[in-house]
């Protein structure tokens, strides 16, 4: 006889840990791991926003916000769950996998403007 093994871990009950997004709103995903699953194969409506930019060094910087489907605050029972991310992707410099995450699409929206920022600075004081 052979047992199902889920790929996914199983969240305690009084705290989701997969979501999806619905009209702009975080829901928990409730058992319904073979929608998720296929959710996080494709960035279809997780894209926050999406900025790419060019180096001296004709290096390609890319920033980038999205919804993440898992909270990254559980299984801390402390806070509102942790679902958009910024990251840079900057190859051979020190920001390279520079992260920052936020508890709402507001917050992510204003925090990639900032990791915007944050490039541009360093590509200024580059020169």
């Amino acid at each position: 006889m052979s047992r199902h093994t889920s790929f996914f871990p199983r969240p305690r009950p009084e705290k989701p840990l997969y979501y999806f997004l619905r009209d702009g709103k975080p829901v928990p995903a409730e058992g319904d791991e073979e929608a998720f699953a296929a959710l996080l194969c494709g960035a279809e409506g997780r894209i926050v926003n999406d900025t790419f930019l060019c180096a001296l060094d004709g290096t390609e910087i890319r920033i980038c916000t999205g919804f993440l489907c898992f909270d990254e605050n559980w299984p801390s029972d402390d806070g509102d769950p942790v679902l958009w991310e910024t990251t840079i992707f900057w190859p051979g410099n020190e920001l390279d996998y520079w992260i920052k995450r936020y508890t709402s699409a507001e917050a992510a929206r204003v925090g990639h403007e900032e990791a915007v920022a944050l490039v541009n600075a360093a590509l200024a004081s580059s020169i």
